[in-house]
């Protein structure tokens, strides 16, 4: 079964040390922690999401801002997903902005990147940055591919990061997290 890992993203321009291999850090799912299987909704920022069969997704414990939630596709090779809202504490101008600022944190993190690209899609039926880099780092190769857009002042990030020989068949759990997004109403 494949397992859901929480990131917990603070704001807006979180870390990415998680893009080179060498996050979600073991153990994970704490009890307590909250657990989803079918669908994950998001209440404080507005999203809802379909978990494809099988995946069981792991939230923060009680009492911590719900952000988003975190897919542990492998733990050897790594290879993780999350979903995260959070308030727009850089004043991005759009989501292009987002998605230059995060390119920028993984290329700090890299040792090489081989190729970048960046290009307009939707996350569900919105207007939405996609950005795929293929790099490397000290933990190996990886591709990261995350969706992005800025709405009514937060930020939504939708982001896989594989090794390149699990990224054709990871990306397929992305694409249908990505089409099955929606906005909800904050509460």
């Amino acid at each position: 079964m494949i397992v859901l890992l929480l990131v917990m993203l603070v704001s807006s321009n979180q870390t990415s040390a998680g893009d080179c291999g060498n996050f979600p850090a073991r153990p994970f799912g704490e009890p307590g922690a909250s657990r989803f299987t079918r669908d994950y909704e998001n209440g404080g920022y507005g999203y809802h999401v379909n978990l494809p069969p099988g995946i069981v997704a792991f939230g923060e414990l009680p009492g911590q801002p719900a952000h988003g939630v975190g897919i542990v596709l492998s733990w050897t090779p790594r290879s993780y997903l999350y979903l995260n809202g959070s308030h727009n504490a850089l004043m991005y101008r759009g989501s292009r902005d987002a998605a230059i600022d995060r390119e920028a944190d993984v290329r700090r993190d890299s040792i090489r990147i081989y190729s970048a690209r960046r290009f307009r899609t939707r996350l569900g039926h919105h207007p939405a940055i996609r950005s795929i880099i293929c790099h490397s780092c000290n933990a190996g190769a990886f591709v990261t591919d995350q969706y992005l857009v800025l709405r009514g002042g937060i930020v939504y990030t939708l982001s896989l990061t594989a090794p390149p020989q699990r990224y054709r068949q990871d990306r397929l759990i992305l694409n249908a997290i990505a089409r099955s997004w929606r906005f909800t109403r904050i509460e």
